[in-house]
């Protein structure tokens, strides 16, 4: 599940139930990718399967490319 931005530089994902987030990790951290575990943006608990991706510093076909890259990191992630 995938938030369309309202204003901001970046988006939200869900990630699938069953998803092994330290592989995760390690798979977004091979293919160079970088993403805000989303725990770190609720003070009062929530958001363990959730992540959040900025894309204002690169530019749009980096953006797609690592969207991709992260699309097939969250699909080998899932157990």
């Amino acid at each position: 599940e995938i938030s369309k931005p309202e204003g901001g530089f970046f988006i939200w994902i869900k990630l699938p139930t069953g998803t092994d987030q330290k592989r995760l990790l390690a798979l977004a951290v091979q293919s160079r990718v970088q993403y805000t575990a989303g725990a770190a943006f609720f003070p009062n608990g929530g958001g363990e399967r959730h992540i959040r991706l900025a894309f204002s510093y690169e530019p749009p076909e980096k953006c797609y490319e690592g969207a991709r890259l992260m699309a097939r990191a969250i699909l080998a992630a899932r157990s």
